[in-house]
């Protein structure tokens, strides 16, 4: 699913970070970084993001959107219905993207469309909701993971991982 998504809606405008560890992973995100926003526009799929204390997080897609902001992107392989199940996962990366110092402008969630039929694009297969004034809001589930500290955080994060895995 993620894959068709990335070919579908991105095409070329999308490179992904290929590098499985840590290190070479923020390096690699970081470089992809700056030469997106040199061009003034792209996505880095799979970007590697860091931020004290110890907060480690992966962004399905880090679209640059202009003017030093980003939107994050999170993929999902469930119906566009259910995308608000993975809040959670949303608000950490975010957490993590805006403590390493990334300015977002929105907060995303892609993941299959409800009401695709064949014969339309494939482009129309998906669909994206926007969950950042929901996220944003001064009782949002980020802003509470930034008052609640680190250690809710990876907890909460552990948890979204867990039921990504199980679904």
């Amino acid at each position: 699913f993620e894959q068709a998504l990335l070919r579908d809606v991105f095409g070329g405008r999308l490179v992904t970070v290929a590098e499985k560890q840590l290190l070479p992973a923020l390096e690699a995100t970081r470089a992809l970084m700056s030469e997106v926003e040199e061009r003034g526009h792209g996505a880095i799929g799979q970007a590697a993001l860091f931020a004290q204390p110890g907060l480690v997080a992966r962004a399905d897609i880090l679209e640059y959107v202009g003017g030093g902001s980003w939107e994050l992107i999170e993929v999902k392989s469930c119906s566009i219905d259910s995308a608000e199940d993975y809040l959670e996962d949303l608000a950490f990366t975010a957490l993590v993207a805006t403590r390493s110092g990334i300015h977002l402008r929105r907060m995303l969630v892609v993941a299959a469309s409800t009401t695709f039929r064949l014969g339309q694009p494939e482009r129309n297969r998906y669909a994206t909701k926007d969950f950042t004034a929901k996220l944003t809001t001064p009782d949002g589930l980020l802003q509470r993971f930034q008052t609640g500290g680190a250690k809710q955080a990876r907890f909460s994060a552990a948890q979204a991982e867990a039921r990504t895995r199980a679904a």
